[in-house]
This record gives structure tokens, C-alpha cells and sequence, in this order.
């Protein structure tokens, strides 16, 4: 057979071959557009049902020549998907003003293939409503890795930024008012370190926040040791979440030395799902309400016992009277020269002396109320200095300003309290030192820690070179015939302080006390000045 005879016999066959393979390649084919078709409508009404909405961009060369938007644009832009295709500019010109240069930056940043990430922006809907939405781009590349297309999910988080914004808010407030509070805050995690320190710590300790959140037992470090076992219990069951609510007052010492007074009170906090998330404590400087509880006990204690003295007085001072009167008549009916007189004599001077005495316990009780008169403090003072001088190991140094402010009082009466306060100096250097009074003008604010009507006032400060004062005798310096001194000679009547206190409260003052062993005291005086 020839090849010309078997190619014309192998014809048909190869026609029936090729004719078979078509018809698979076409029911492949339809089915491919069928299965296509399917998850073409799968997909739309995805789309349709979600309420994020997706665009498609489809990329040539590198710049975007299609834009597809779902149905769900309509729902979260106002525009349908027509009026995106009949404005090819709708998608950037609906986008916020203040965000549309991150969109075309981050645009820019996928057709180059630097910017995938999800990001947030406002847009503007048809009906002018701004909403928040995120932007989720997921990109297409060919075999060669070209950019080919990329999708966009857009979702509408105005909710969530809404909810994000308020929060935010709320905690700005809250920041703001505990930063600016003027108690010291803390928040104390479950990991017994600390989650927030408010700033005011710092002039109510002298510590930073940060030299707490560093040491969170730094509050122990500064406690007063006589107070720091009951603090370090406290902190110890607080660690405890089901402890309640805890409250105490402890001293701590400042970073310069002071001593203050802190009042402590704590809770746990627990977050919405119920778990423990520390506690959370208010320090507050309770300092200045203990000065002026001391200042009212020592005050109600002094006013009981000068309304006793005061009594006692009147009545022993009447009697005194009476011993006064029959000595001198008796007296006058002896002669001088009888062996008796010089007894008589002797037990006079005693009466005198015990007479003064009853006019300093009147002096002491509000029995001995001021007459008061507008007086120059300068003067006043000037009477003072002109009465003291130097000798017998003691040296005075008065500074007197011209300027000094007038005051009302009975001026017999402030002589004899700050003479008592230099009294009271001379014994505390056993008669061998310098004794310094200084007086000045001095304006008394709320935020002072004296027990004063903010107002102004005059200032007469006695400093003495002696030994000092221990601390714990400070408290009991003005009791009536208390003393530190141990020698016979010092003793006086144990009623100078006592009543240089009175006289000073009298008229409406305080007196405070400066005071550090083997460094000498100083006793300030404060009067109501007028200007």
C-alpha cells in the first residue's frame, strides 16, 4: 500500500478523533463557565447579604484601569456601584479631607508593592454623615509576580472608633484628675507593682513617680519607724483580693527630713469579667489637720486647767489678802526691836511673793482677759530691748525693722509673754549665751501649715543658743509647771510658757516652736497685724 493510499485510509478516523476531542474540550469548557457562572453568583450574593462591602481594582503596567465596588457600598457609602462607575474620581473624593493624602499614599504604597497592611480613614457618605471605615487591601500577582489586581474589604467601624474615642476620653479625665488632684494616687497590680502613681506624690513625699513605680516598697522605705511594722502589714493583706476596703494613718519622713502625716485608705478593683486587677489607694496629707487637732486639744486642755488655776487663784488670793492684812497690823503693834518682827517680816515678803504668784495663775486664766488698744510693735519691742542688757554671760541681739505693722493688744500683756519667752531662754542656756529676737511682717496663706486665720500678722521670733529641745517634750512645753530643767537654780514658777501661751491665744495668736537638740530653740510669736 502506498503512503498516498494509507494517509486517505487513516482520514477519517483522525477526523473522528479530533472531532471527539472538540466536543470534550467544549463540555470541559462549559462546564468551566458553568462552575465559573456558579461562583459568580456565590459570590455576588455574598456580597450582597454582607454588610462590608468589596472593590476590586484591576491592574495593567502597573496603573489601575478598573474599579469594581459590590452592592454593600450602597449601604456604607450612600453611592451605588453605577455612580462609582460613572465618576471614576467618587472613590477619593468621598474620603474625608484631613485622611484623603493617607489613602493616595497608601494606593500608592500597593502599586508598588510596599503597602499591604489594613488601615483606617473617615469617609463622607452621599447624605454628608461621616463614618469611619477599614480598609483591607489582599493583592493578586502572576506567575512572574506582577501585580495583576487587588481586592478591598471595607468595613464600617464607626462604632467601634466611637466606643475607642469615648473611652479614650474617660481615661483623659480621669488622667487628668488624678495627675492634678492634689491627694497622691496609686494603683497597686495584682503583681503588688504599681500601674499608675499620681504626680502629686512628689510634693507630698518629695519622691517621684517614677522612684515609685521603680521601688513599690519605697512606701515602706519612708514610713516613720515607729508606724513602718503596721504599714508593712497592711500592704501585706492587701496583696489579698478579697480584702476589704483598708484605711490607716501612718507617718512617713520626706525626702528632706520632714516628718508628715498620711491618711491611707484603699479598695480592690476587679475589671468587668470579675477578675482581680489590684488595688487601688488615696494618700492624703493629713499633716496640717493633726497640727490643728494638737493645737485644739492642747488648747481645751490649757483653757480646763487655767479655768482650775484660775479659781484656785481668786480664792487663795483672797486669803493671801487676808495674812497680808493681819501681818500688817500685827506689825503695827509690835516694836521693831521685839524678837517676833523679823518673823513677821519674812512670812510679809512670802505673802507678796505667793500674791504674785495668784496674779500669774489669774494672769494664765481667762480670768486675766486683755484691754486692748492699737499699739506700734516697733515701740513695743523697743520697751523690751531697752530693758534687757548684756552681763552675767548673757548677750542680746535685737532686730527691730522700722516697718513693722501696728497690732491691737493690751500691751502690758504681750511685753510680759515675750519677756517670759526670754526668760525662758536664759534658763535654757543656764545664763550663758546669745539670745537673738527678731520681729517681722509675715502674710499667712491656707496652704501654710499654722493654726491661723490666713491673714497678716506680726512675727517676734526668740531664738536661744541653748541645748535644745527633745521632741518629745515639745508637745508638753506650754503645761503648766512643766520643765526639762534638772538643776536647782534653773527652776522657775513653772508658768512662763503656760502663760505667754495664754496671752498669746488671748489675742487671737499662736505661739510654734523651732526646736533641735544641741542646736538651740526658737519660740515665734504670731499677732494679728494692722496695716
Amino acid at each position: 500500500m502506498t503512503d498516498k493510499e494509507k494517509s486517505s485510509g487513516e482520514t477519517p478516523y483522525e477526523l473522528a478523533y479530533l472531532r471527539a476531542l472538540v466536543a470534550d474540550l467544549e463540555n470541559k469548557n462549559r462546564q468551566s463557565e458553568e462552575l465559573l457562572q456558579i461562583l459568580t453568583d456565590q459570590y455576588r450574593r455574598i456580597t450582597e447579604v454582607v454588610s462590608d462591602y468589596i472593590f476590586s481594582v484591576h491592574i495593567i503596567d502597573g496603573n489601575p484601569v478598573e474599579t469594581i465596588h459590590g452592592r454593600g457600598c450602597l449601604s456604607i457609602t450612600g453611592y451605588s456601584p453605577e455612580e462609582f462607575v460613572a465618576s471614576s474620581f467618587l472613590w477619593i473624593n468621598m474620603v474625608f479631607d484631613d485622611d484623603r493624602g493617607l489613602v493616595l499614599r497608601h494606593v500608592a504604597g500597593i502599586l508598588s508593592g510596599k503597602d499591604t497592611a489594613a488601615f483606617e480613614h473617615r469617609i463622607v457618605r452621599k447624605d454628608g454623615v461621616v463614618r469611619w471605615v477599614r480598609n483591607t487591601p489582599v493583592c493578586q500577582y502572576d506567575t512572574s509576580g506582577k501585580l495583576i489586581a487587588y481586592d478591598g474589604l471595607i468595613q464600617d467601624i464607626t462604632d467601634r472608633r466611637q466606643t475607642e474615642e469615648a473611652l479614650h476620653d474617660s481615661e483623659e479625665k480621669y488622667r487628668l484628675i488624678a495627675d492634678f488632684t492634689y491627694d497622691w494616687e496609686e494603683w497597686l497590680g495584682p503583681d503588688r507593682r504599681y500601674i499608675y502613681v499620681s504626680p502629686s506624690c512628689k510634693h507630698i513625699t518629695g519622691y517621684d513617680r517614677e522612684d515609685f513605680i521603680a521601688d513599690p516598697d519605697l512606701v515602706i522605705a519612708i514610713a516613720h519607724p515607729a508606724d513602718r511594722p503596721m504599714v508593712v502589714d497592711h500592704y501585706n493583706k492587701v496583696e489579698n483580693s478579697d480584702a476589704k476596703t483598708g484605711a490607716l494613718e501612718f507617718r512617713i519622713i520626706t525626702m528632706d527630713g520632714e516628718e508628715r502625716w498620711i491618711s491611707h485608705s484603699c479598695q480592690p478593683v476587679f475589671g468587668g469579667d470579675g477578675r482581680w486587677l489590684g488595688r487601688r489607694a488615696s494618700n492624703r496629707d493629713i499633716s496640717r489637720s493633726k497640727y490643728l487637732m494638737g493645737e485644739l486639744l492642747k488648747a481645751r486642755e490649757l483653757e480646763a486647767v487655767g479655768i482650775l488655776a484660775g479659781g484656785i487663784a481668786h480664792d487663795f488670793n483672797n486669803l493671801i489678802t487676808a495674812i497680808l492684812g493681819n501681818i500688817s497690823v500685827a506689825k503695827m503693834n509690835i516694836n521693831p526691836d521685839n524678837k517676833i518682827y523679823p518673823f513677821l517680816s519674812g512670812s510679809e515678803e512670802a505673802s507678796i511673793r505667793a500674791s504674785e504668784l495668784t496674779k500669774q495663775l489669774l494672769a494664765f486664766s481667762r480670768r486675766g482677759m486683755p484691754v486692748k488698744s492699737v499699739i506700734s510693735a516697733n515701740e513695743m519691742l523697743t520697751k523690751i530691748a531697752d530693758g534687757e542688757h548684756d552681763g552675767n554671760g548673757i548677750k542680746y541681739n535685737f532686730i527691730i525693722p522700722d516697718y513693722l505693722w501696728t497690732i491691737t493688744a493690751d500691751e502690758g500683756q504681750i511685753i510680759h509673754a515675750v519677756r517670759n519667752l526670754i526668760i525662758n531662754a536664759k534658763e535654757a542656756m543656764a545664763h550663758k549665751g546669745l539670745i537673738t529676737v527678731i520681729a517681722d511682717n509675715l502674710t499667712v496663706s491656707a496652704s501654710d501649715k499654722l493654726a491661723l486665720v490666713p491673714g497678716d500678722y506680726i512675727r517676734i521670733s526668740v531664738h536661744d543658743t541653748g541645748v535644745g529641745i527633745p521632741p518629745e517634750n515639745i508637745t508638753r512645753l506650754f503645761d503648766p509647771y512643766f520643765t526639762t530643767k534638772t538643776e536647782r537654780h534653773e527652776k522657775g514658777v513653772g508658768l512662763g510658757l503656760a502663760i505667754a501661751h495664754s496671752i498669746v491665744a488671748n489675742h487671737n495668736g499662736i505661739i510654734n516652736i523651732e526646736s533641735e537638740p544641741g542646736k538651740g530653740s526658737t519660740l515665734h510669736i504670731y499677732l494679728p497685724a494692722e496695716k
